[in-house]
């Protein structure tokens, strides 16, 4: 077998000290789980102190709560939410203002719903922080608003009750409970009616409310969880 000698540190040209590359041992575990050319990647583009402080898990995965969805207790969308019909706006018949316009949230599954900017009308836009679902189109869509926002047809506004106080990630794992329903909704299929007797399951506690801290503790070890509760 062939032997493989590496030279001493002070050995090597100076120009490959003065480069300062991280150690592999620094790679976050996000990009190792996507394979070699993602940790090659992160290698040669990414600032290793940026990405720690603006992208990193809060929460370590070996403190992280287990989830137990056998124990978990059934809720529909209107015991947790207020519900409000979107704007009904047209798109054509907005003014758009690419710069500093209002979001304007169509029934499309992509960019988080958002399609244009549009200059502000005599109504008062939805605030941050609500979520948009879709009863048409790619129907059971379901987003997180991270900024004020107008809607198109067939859209329904979701406001948490005043007694579920609901974080960011706490939200998004809803919208993916939601989404989770888009079966039922095949052949064109609207969820108009429906949308508020949809059932959801999450976690409890002894009073039978929703554990919505257990479920914002859970997501707060996912990877991006730092930038994710950071939306609004």
């Amino acid at each position: 077998m062939m032997k493989i000698e590496f030279p001493e540190p002070d050995e090597l040209p100076e120009y490959v000290n003065e480069k300062n590359m991280p150690d592999v041992s620094e790679i976050p575990d996000c990009f190792l789980e996507d394979g070699y050319d993602k940790a090659c990647w992160y290698l040669d583009n990414v600032d290793m102190n940026v990405f720690e402080s603006q992208y990193k898990r809060i929460k370590n995965l070996n403190n992280a709560r287990k989830l137990d969805f056998k124990a978990w207790k059934e809720y529909t969308i209107e015991q947790l939410f207020v519900l409000y019909q979107g704007n009904g706006y047209e798109l054509i018949r907005m003014e758009e203002d690419v710069k500093s316009g209002i979001n304007f949230v169509s029934r499309t599954s992509k960019n988080n719903g958002v399609v244009a900017k549009v200059k502000k009308t005599l109504t008062e836009p939805f605030t941050a922080g609500l979520i948009t679902v879709a009863l048409g189109g790619s129907v059971l869509s379901s987003f997180v608003q991270n900024k004020p926002f107008y809607t198109a047809y067939h859209l329904m506004v979701l406001k948490p009750k005043e007694k579920y106080k609901m974080t960011n990630l706490v939200k998004m794992f809803i919208c993916t409970q939601i989404e989770a329903n888009k079966y039922k909704y095949s052949y064109g299929r609207q969820a108009n009616r429906t949308l508020k007797d949809i059932v959801i399951k999450l976690p409890y506690k002894e009073d039978e409310e929703p554990d919505l801290e257990y479920i914002d503790d859970f997501m707060n070890t996912l990877n991006y969880s730092k930038a994710m509760s950071e939306i609004n």
